[in-house]
């Protein structure tokens, strides 16, 4: 059966598709302007039951009705009508015969000049839901039976974007990638993008909202493995209203694991490296009065005025003890006892000393304690000694505590060589606080706040778990940070945050399905895909060029592209185009693919394949990289283990 059709008009077209697992696979023209085409259904044969799609041509239609199936249950519909410009579609729906019985994928290609769709509503199973409005223009995509393909676009812009991410809602006014492109194969999927951006983004969770006026990407997105890389994002200024700062920490701390050898101290107790503070210099102003229940005095109240510089992550502990009033001042000493830094209650007249708080010290430590100095990084590790000062309960009761006139100014100066971790990498240049603190144990104490201005902060590397999910980013940089909290005592409650001038480097987003699983309609099949284009032309790169033409695992890269492999699980290797400026990330990047690519006339292979300089008659690292036996003067062409290029070997 044949049916065709020559610049026709039509006011509803219905099509619905077989599907492996029997769900709807549907959609509905109407307004169909200038259509072409034909249709024909094989009846015997291999392939019979085919029915083949040839020369589809529309200057114009709408999308009345869409459902599509997804991978893992999901489902792409339309809730309202999308248009459609400049139409072409070449498409084979294979018959039950051509897989014994089962339906076979979709194959083929199309192309739109322009999409547009409001309310477009895509259910991904158990990853979730998206709803957006969806504008595509110079759009492709092409599929192979054997689920090989890929898709593009000059420009995608969203609007309207509303999902739910680990517990957060997010929702966008606009965003827009240029130069987007898909490609699947086997089990695995790549994603890039030249550039894009975000606008009204807002996110939102139990008491915790952020809202970005803007997000810049100038150099894209691509994909890695199973991981999602956008190498720069900029963020003009971002605000953040937390409603309770601790029930918004307590919620979001993942489950401690269980001690290891790795975390383990001798004691058993777990290491914090506090080395960042050696990095520290500046002040520390307060002045704070106690008031206290002593035996035999009674109430004691006093106002101890603290004026602390801190240089190089040390302070001075005994103008510290000075800045005690009078009487604690005569009670309260810190001395060197051995090899311990000790704080003791002493009685005058008796000349008893009784310690209330030690630190155990290093040799280095213990030197500059005897100059009265000593790190910031040594008073985590106070050991409170027990009955030696009284609690709640002892025979010293604090009754308030109340921290007036907070100044602090310190800068943390960037560590030297390369972080391991947040705060080994971490950097102020000038950090700015103010406020009060008060602390009332039998009663409520006054609501007070604190605020601080902190500028040109950077940290990093960073690793967060975000359910079956993992985000890790390099490095964020950050011009000015501006912060204000509310405090009930000494708890913090309400707080807000404004950050400008955020630049995050490298930052990943590993298995996000959620993004992935979007971008998998043209498949309609419930399996992962991987890159590979299904009819890639053939290689044609002209002398002098080494990125034009290069053949990447069945497909040729543009001239500002190379070829890049990336390791996704041992052995196995992922390989797509990438821009010239992100090969270097690589496992390994293919500059050409043969001597026709390079005016020297010499590909030679290694871990980066790219062209010998010109007058060089021989490789200097690898071998000669090869299409056939005739490149390599009467040896043997043979294939190496990436499958993206040959080299010249003998023997195989």
């Amino acid at each position: 059966m044949r049916i065709k059709l020559q610049q026709s008009d039509a006011a509803r077209v219905e099509l619905e598709l077989p599907h492996p697992d029997g769900r709807r696979r549907a959609f509905t023209l109407t307004e169909l302007r200038g259509a072409s085409g034909a249709i024909e259904r094989v009846a015997a044969g291999p392939t019979g039951g085919e029915v083949r799609v040839r020369g589809v041509r529309a200057a114009s239609a709408m999308v009345d009705q869409l459902e599509w199936p997804l991978p893992r249950g999901g489902r792409l519909a339309t809730a309202s009508p999308a248009g459609l410009a400049g139409l072409s579609l070449d498409l084979d729906v294979p018959g039950a015969a051509a897989r014994g019985g089962d339906v076979a994928p979709l194959s083929g290609r199309a192309a739109l000049t322009r999409a547009s769709a409001r309310a477009v509503n895509v259910e991904l199973g158990a990853a979730g839901r998206l709803v957006l409005d969806l504008d595509a223009r110079a759009s492709s995509l092409e599929i192979s039976p054997e689920r090989i393909g890929y898709a593009t676009a000059d420009r995608i812009d969203v609007g309207n974007l509303q999902t739910a991410i680990a517990g957060w809602l997010l929702r966008v006014s606009t965003a827009a990638l240029e130069r987007a492109r898909a490609d699947w194969r086997d089990s695995e999927t790549l994603l890039g993008a030249g550039a894009g951006h975000l606008a009204g983004a807002t996110l939102t969770s139990e008491g915790v909202t952020v809202e970005i006026d803007r997000i810049d990407m100038p150099e894209g997105v691509r994909t890695s493995g199973r991981a999602l890389v956008i190498p720069e994002l900029v963020i003009p200024e971002m605000r953040v209203a937390i409603d309770d700062v601790v029930a918004a920490v307590n919620k979001r701390i993942p489950e401690r694991p269980a001690p290891g050898p790795r975390a383990a101290t001798d004691s058993g107790r777990f290491r914090f490296d506090f080395g960042f503070l050696d990095r520290i210099t500046g002040r520390l102003d307060v002045d704070l009065t106690m008031e206290l229940s002593v035996p035999v005095i009674g109430k004691r109240e006093a106002t101890h005025h603290f004026r602390i510089p801190i240089v190089g992550g040390a302070l001075n502990y005994r103008e510290l003890e000075r800045d005690l009033a009078g009487v604690e001042d005569a009670f309260i000493d810190l001395e060197v006892r051995g090899k311990s830094l000790v704080i003791e209650r002493r009685i005058p007249l008796i000349g008893r000393e009784k310690p209330l708080v030690v630190w155990e010290l290093s040799p280095e430590e213990l030197e500059l304690a005897k100059k009265r100095l000593v790190r910031l990084r040594t008073v985590p590790r106070m050991q409170i000694v027990r009955g030696g000062g009284g609690g709640d309960k002892g025979p010293i009761t604090v009754r308030r505590l109340h921290f007036a006139g907070v100044e602090i100014e310190l800068a943390l100066a960037p560590a030297e060589g390369d972080a391991d971790d947040p705060l080994a990498g971490l950097s102020v240049a000038n950090l700015k606080a103010r406020g009060e603190l008060a602390y009332e144990p039998q009663r409520e104490a006054p609501p007070t706040r604190a605020y601080a201005a902190v500028e040109r902060i950077a940290a990093g590397p960073f690793e967060l778990a975000a359910g079956q999910a993992r985000v890790e980013l390099d490095r964020v940089e950050v011009q000015t940070v501006e912060a204000q909290v509310a405090f009930a005592g000494l708890r913090p409650r309400g707080g807000r945050v404004a950050a400008r001038g955020a630049v995050l480097r490298n930052l990943k987003f590993v298995a996000g399905t959620l993004l992935l699983l979007a971008l998998l309609v043209a498949c309609g099949g419930d399996d992962e895909v991987r890159i590979a284009d299904a009819r890639p032309p053939a290689d044609a790169g002209p002398a002098g060029d080494a990125r034009f033409g290069v053949e990447c695992d069945g497909r040729s890269c543009a001239p500002d592209q190379a070829c890049c492999g990336d390791i996704v699980e041992p052995p196995h290797t992922a390989y797509y185009c990438i821009a010239d400026g992100l090969a270097g990330e690589c496992d390994q990047a293919f500059d050409c693919d043969g001597p026709e690519d390079c005016e020297s006339g010499l590909c030679c292979g290694g871990t980066t394949v790219a062209c010998a300089p010109v007058g060089e008659r021989a490789c200097s690292e690898g071998a000669p990289v090869c299409h056939d036996d005739s490149d390599c003067g009467g040896g043997l062409c043979c294939p190496t283990p990436t499958g993206v290029v040959k080299e010249c070997s003998s023997p195989c």
